[in-house]
């Protein structure tokens, strides 16, 4: 039987699959899935890691499962930066499109106020639409909004994309 617990061996079973470690419903458990992980990735006697410390044993696992380049590969090709940089950028969420598209001038879509909660505010939806298409800063700039429950901050956020397109148009 091994000195450490569950969690640590999962910890381990982690670091031989490349993945988060997984909770396991018994030490047992966990042994089983670690050793059939060590077989799959070809450790030798995966039973030897459960018999060291923490460290050691992680520390063991990692370089038994780094890969070593051997002489036949032929070397990596490199990415330009430009490409390693459009592989790694953040995905451009809903928000920050909108943002984006105000600011290349192009007006957003008003807010859905089609539902019952949102009917006391549909007049004010309407009169900052026919300030945003007239064009009208200074009357979008003005309009009073209390951003105190969904309704108005939905207002409050459609006005402030249209300040934005509006300016960005000049």
């Amino acid at each position: 039987m091994s000195n450490l617990s569950g969690q640590q061996i999962s910890k381990l079973t982690a670091i031989i699959v490349g993945g988060a470690p997984k909770r396991a419903n018994s030490k047992a458990s966990a042994i089983a899935r670690f050793i059939s992980a060590a077989e799959q990735k070809g450790l030798a006697a995966p039973s030897h890691f459960l018999q060291l410390d923490y460290s050691d044993a992680e520390t063991a696992i990692i370089n038994a499962t780094s890969e070593k380049p051997s002489p036949e590969k032929a070397p990596k090709k490199t990415k330009p930066k430009a490409e390693k940089k459009a592989a790694t950028a953040k995905p451009v969420g809903i928000r920050a499109a909108a943002v984006e598209a105000a600011k290349a001038g192009k007006l957003p879509a008003p807010p859905d106020f089609s539902a019952p909660t949102h009917a006391r505010y549909r007049e004010k939806r309407e009169a900052l639409i026919r300030l945003a298409e007239a064009g009208d800063i200074r009357g979008l700039k003005a309009f009073e909004l209390k951003a105190y429950s969904s309704s108005p901050k939905a207002l409050d956020r459609y006005r402030n994309l249209c300040i934005i397109a509006l300016e960005a148009r000049g």
